[in-house]
């Protein structure tokens, strides 16, 4: 399946099967796909995954939103924004791979107790946990909770492309046919804390500009996440091109810029 085909595919899911177990292979596939996350704006953040027991007397609370999980992604992250961009990138890369071989996630920033899942965990010492997120094969039917969560926070609906991203000047659609549209579509379709969508950009010839607006806590990492989407499909798309720290940047109030990209040749 190509990267578009997968990030259209992904949702987030918070009830699985529990009669279905991970395979050894699937489990090692996860853990390679954790090892090759890295990303084009550094590192300052850690991803592990680990088992828990669902009937022994440890067993991770998620406050009631998640069912039948046993597996879960761990991510702490330094508490810097580059390092928060990073690791939105980073484990939205293992999240679409798991994706990719049929299992559902859900990322999680607050309906969580910490404690349960640090325990037995080696995160660095300045890298504390902050995310998580369960893996597993997703139940046929979703449970009550499930789907009135996602109907709070509106799930299943996406700004327009027209609200987000901008050509020439703030406000001027970027249209179909331009050589980031597709791009940019499959950026819409990230996940982000409480579908507050931050993410926005301003397409300048070979140039885009990105920024965000502060929505939760979590805005910049959430911006990561989309530039993962980004960026993964301009290589699939066979382009190649260079990020950089955003110095300059055309000027909006509210958004915040952050990073721009050039396209290469």
């Amino acid at each position: 399946m190509n990267i578009k085909g997968i990030i259209e595919k992904r949702v987030s899911v918070r009830t699985f099967d529990e009669s279905r177990e991970l395979s050894p292979v699937v489990v090692e596939d996860i853990k390679q796909s954790i090892s090759n996350a890295t990303t084009p704006f550094g590192d300052g953040f850690t991803i592990d995954f680990k088992k828990f027991d669902l009937k022994g007397p440890q067993t991770p609370s998620t406050y009631g939103t998640i069912s039948g999980a046993s597996w879960y992604l761990l991510m702490g992250i330094r508490d810097d924004d580059m390092a928060a961009l990073a690791a939105g990138y980073g484990m939205e890369k293992v999240v679409l791979r798991a994706t990719e071989l049929g299992l559902g996630t859900c990322w999680m920033a607050l309906t969580f107790k910490g404690s349960d899942f640090t325990k037995g965990t080696q995160m660095p010492d300045d890298e504390p946990l902050r995310i998580i997120s369960p893996v597993g094969y997703p139940a046929r039917k979703r449970k009550m909770l499930e789907s009135i969560t996602r109907m709070t926070l509106g799930s299943a609906k996406r700004k327009p492309m027209d609200d987000l991203f901008s050509e020439g000047e703030f406000g001027n659609p970027v249209k179909e046919g331009n050589k980031f549209y597709e791009a940019l579509a499959m950026m819409r379709l990230a996940p982000s804390a409480k579908n507050t969508q931050p993410w926005r950009a301003l397409v300048r010839g070979d140039e885009v500009w990105f920024y965000y607006e502060q929505k939760t806590e979590a805005s910049v990492l959430d911006l990561g996440i989309g530039l993962c989407h980004f960026d993964l499909t301009i290589k699939e798309d066979g382009h190649e091109g260079i990020w950089e720290k955003s110095v300059n940047a055309p000027e909006k109030q509210g958004y915040i810029p952050v990073v721009k990209f050039t396209l290469k040749g």
